[in-house]
């Protein structure tokens, strides 16, 4: 679980920088930009990569179980998913985990 709101986007943006994205989230949650893309159901201008990363950007945001997080991730290759498989493990151990994962990630 993640402590509060100012984590959960943290960690968003950490995933969606590794993929080019991390202007589509502030601190505060998803720009207006890309809750409208998602909205129409228009993200076919991102490559197949980068709209699973936004769904499950979407699915974090809206506190979704792993189970939901999950299915969108086994559609990238494994070198894709590793970073947002360990935030799900660390999500699983609570805040000081997602910290730790944020310290490791953030500088990376």
């Amino acid at each position: 679980m993640f402590r509060d709101k100012q984590q959960t986007c943290e960690a968003i943006r950490v995933l969606l920088r590794r993929e080019g994205l991390h202007e589509l989230w502030t601190l505060n949650g998803p720009s207006s930009d890309v809750t409208t893309l998602v909205d129409r159901g228009a993200l076919s201008t991102f490559a197949r990569h980068q709209r699973v990363v936004i769904l499950a950007a979407f699915a974090l945001w809206g506190g979704e179980e792993d189970a939901s997080v999950l299915p969108l991730l086994d559609v990238l290759l494994p070198s894709r998913t590793s970073t947002a498989r360990l935030l799900l493990i660390a999500r699983a151990q609570g805040p000081a985990a997602v910290d730790r994962w944020l310290h490791t990630y953030e500088l990376n």
